[in-house]
């Protein structure tokens, strides 16, 4: 298929033709394209898996050779493999690829912690963890600390207010994006919900807030993903990657 049949394609499409009307040679295409994608992603987490195995010492690497013929080991693997195969952030994909080397043998992360990440990284995009990672990031004297219900968990309140707005437009995010994103990083289970019961946004313009909470697996992951994000930097210096 040339170009002109890509466009022709494309141009169908946009019309609302029925799928099964295109012909077999277009549902080859589409169906070579998806898989393509989904080749390209898995190439990069193993990639990233391999690059992070140099990383690791020799009994850190005796240990995950014992575990990786289990049938366990390989439910995990393929579990991880779709995660990263949902999303095209190099990010999300090196994330999740330390994970998987050294979760088994370090225990960074519980069972049930453990299923959580690789759910919250599902088709996620750069954007999204930047926030995380610009929410977990702020400066000490901009965070407010509170106990949630529970005083045995606690919770560092994260609020976004005209004292925090210049340090997240200087990460690269308004005010607008703040408030809509932060509540798909709580439903991926990164944040918690605003550990103080107040509304979300409250006052005249010159006195207004939001906020979300961090817990313990919020540092958990954010840990992970701040590492990734230095294997990404090394992989780039010793050009594995673009």
């Amino acid at each position: 298929m040339d170009k002109d049949d890509i466009k022709q394609l494309i141009k169908i499409c946009a019309k609302g033709v029925p799928v099964a009307d295109l012909g077999l040679d277009s549902l080859d295409f589409i169906s070579n394209s998806i898989q393509k994608r989904r080749l390209s992603r898995i190439k990069k987490f193993l990639r990233y898996l391999n690059f992070q195995f140099e990383r690791l010492t020799p009994q850190q690497i005796d240990n995950f050779s014992k575990l990786i013929h289990t049938s366990e080991c390989e439910e995990v693997l393929s579990e991880y493999a779709e995660s990263a195969m949902s999303t095209s952030c190099d990010l999300a994909i090196a994330s999740t690829a330390i994970l998987y080397a050294e979760n088994s043998d370090n225990c960074l992360l519980s069972v049930d912690e453990e299923k959580i990440f690789p759910f919250g990284l599902h088709k996620i995009d750069r954007q999204l963890l930047d926030l995380f990672l610009a929410f977990m990031q702020m400066p000490k004297d901009l965070k407010r600390h509170c106990f949630a219900d529970d005083e045995s968990l606690f919770c560092e309140r994260l609020a976004v207010n005209p004292l925090t707005s210049d340090y997240f437009q200087h990460k690269g995010f308004d005010l607008e994006s703040c408030f809509i994103l932060s509540d798909d990083l709580i439903r991926r289970r990164f944040l918690a919900k605003d550990p103080r019961s107040m509304p979300r946004a409250m006052g005249s313009s010159a006195h207004w807030e939001f906020a979300v909470g961090s817990t313990s697996i919020s540092k958990k992951f954010s840990d992970i993903v701040k590492r990734a994000t230095d294997l990404l930097e090394l992989a780039r210096e010793r050009r594995l990657i673009e």
